[in-house]
């Protein structure tokens, strides 16, 4: 911060005396005003800090909620799958049933006998 010490004008105090350059500002405090822009440089770096563990959570959470709403969606789309699975599995055992009571009422049909067609007709219902 402080690199050498010559009599100049202090830049907050404008008097003449001993003085400490600030490397970082280019400008010359005395030893009583230098203690005070440490402590407002202090209290910046607090304040950049800060803002800087404010943006880290938020970011963090940010990932979070990404890493969540990834693994939802995983999870929704292998639940659809599996759902779309098991209602073709079940429309196609639908279909083969309806075939094969088809397939019955038309060879009793086709055997003329009305008491068995009455019957699948009364089991059905």
């Amino acid at each position: 911060m402080a690199t050498s010490s010559n009599e100049l004008l202090c830049t907050t105090c404008e008097k003449v005396k001993a003085t400490l350059k600030c490397a970082g500002w280019s400008q010359d405090y005395c030893y009583d005003h230098l203690r005070d822009h440490r402590q407002e440089l202090n209290v910046q770096l607090d304040h950049i800090g800060n803002n800087y563990n404010h943006f880290r959570q938020l970011f963090n959470k940010y990932i979070n909620n990404s890493q969540i709403h990834a693994f939802i969606q995983q999870k929704a789309n292998e639940c659809r799958e599996l759902l779309t699975k098991h209602i073709n599995e079940n429309i196609h055992h639908t279909e083969i049933n309806l075939n094969k009571q088809t397939d019955q009422l038309s060879n009793i049909v086709k055997k003329n006998d009305l008491n068995e067609l009455n019957e699948k007709l009364k089991e059905l219902e």
